[in-house]
């Protein structure tokens, strides 16, 4: 929640499509603007962002903050551009709507009204729930046809990554002990599309460098109305194949724990550092606010106060395993693994965290089950790739 003044600009990545005719929007965190001398900011995924900023770098990393915003629950906007004036817009679509509902018709009237000024500053793009059903609608974004999703709406810098990795898929991801639902799968490809891209991220930080990521936010329709996706914790391994037999480290590398309190995303970043000799835990708290308003004193006061800032447990109920490794051809692969609590996950991953005086206990079991598993899956990415 470091401070951004309204003036600052924007890099991102926002995705609008649909994945069985199910409503999702996936958007980025990181915020981007002019270099303020001696300021760096705190990122949940690249711990040394100045170091890959020289001095004189602009635009910089700055910042997080949400590029979804919800206007309702019936109405749900990603922006890209000016901050200042994607807060300005979206506080008076959110001003407007606690008077009047929006239908498709409206809300286009709304827009055609604003000054051709905002949309040389915004792109803007969403689902909005009316009588008439689900419509989606785009602003100054592009618009991309895919095999498997249809017309895909994307904003910002890392528009071309996005496109790439969705024509690039040849089907969706589906349950390994059961066939999914839409809104299953929905949210399933979601997390393994974020997933991937975070993986990535902590590999060579590259999306940074494109001014996107620092981690990502899901919306979709749950029943009747649009909701954020929250209780969600990534865990992300590698694995090597030693002597022709994968295997996977005894610790994950990383761990992000997401949470909503209100409206504001709670992001709880782990991880084991040092030699298996010294091992070490990092554990930190990201609070990243919505556009629409500033921090409210309480939640400024946990990120200047840590100890006293309300952290949730690593232990969510989507557990979302992602398993790096180094393929023969150099290549990278990458298995996701999604688990809903209440089915696989407690066959696969636990994690439980004990008191321990003033400190906590951290520990992360696997199961034999779930070992085996990533040795047959990664098997057979060694097998496509020899």
């Amino acid at each position: 929640m470091a401070s951004t003044d309204k003036k600052a600009y924007l890099m991102t990545i926002v995705a609008r499509l649909a994945i069985r005719d199910y409503p999702t929007l996936i958007g980025d965190l990181l915020l981007s603007g002019p270099e303020l001398p001696g300021f760096a900011p705190a990122l949940p995924t690249v711990k040394d962002v100045a170091a890959r900023f020289p001095p004189g770098s602009n635009p910089v990393p700055r910042a997080t903050g949400q590029k979804i915003a919800m206007i309702t629950d019936q109405l749900v906007v990603g922006w890209s551009g000016q901050l200042g004036t994607a807060r300005d817009v979206i506080c008076e679509l959110r001003r407007k709507s606690a008077s009047a509902t929006f239908t498709m018709a409206s809300l286009n009237q709304h827009f055609d009204s604003l000054s051709p000024a905002v949309w040389k500053d915004i792109g803007l793009l969403g689902f909005i729930r009316d009588p008439n059903g689900i419509a989606q609608f785009t602003r100054h974004a592009e618009e991309v046809k895919t095999t498997l999703f249809g017309n895909v709406g994307l904003l910002g810098s890392g528009c071309a990554d996005v496109e790439q990795f969705l024509t690039g898929l040849k089907q969706l991801p589906n349950g390994m002990e059961r066939k999914m639902n839409a809104l299953e799968q929905s949210l399933g490809f979601a997390l393994h599309l974020t997933g991937t891209f975070l993986s990535l991220e902590q590999m060579t930080a590259e999306s940074i460098s494109k001014y996107y990521g620092a981690g990502y936010e899901i919306t979709s329709l749950m029943g009747e109305r649009f909701e954020k996706m929250g209780d969600v914790t990534y865990i992300f391994w590698k694995a090597i194949a030693h002597d022709g037999q994968p295997r996977l480290d005894k610790q994950p590398m990383q761990l992000f724990r997401y949470a909503y309190i209100g409206d504001m995303l709670v992001i709880r970043a782990f991880s084991f550092e040092g030699s298996a000799q010294s091992l070490r835990a990092r554990d930190d708290l990201h609070y990243v606010t919505p556009v629409y308003r500033d921090a409210t004193p309480t939640e400024q006061s946990w990120v200047d106060t840590p100890a006293t800032a309300p952290a949730p447990a690593l232990d969510a109920p989507w557990l979302c395993n992602y398993i790096l490794t180094t393929l023969p051809n150099d290549k990278v692969g990458i298995l996701t693994l999604v688990c809903l609590k209440g089915q696989s996950d407690d066959k696969w991953v636990r994690i439980t965290e004990t008191p321990v005086g003033t400190d906590v206990r951290i520990e992360i079991e696997v199961s034999q089950e779930f070992l085996d598993l990533v040795g047959r899956q990664i098997g057979e990415q060694l097998k496509t790739t020899s």
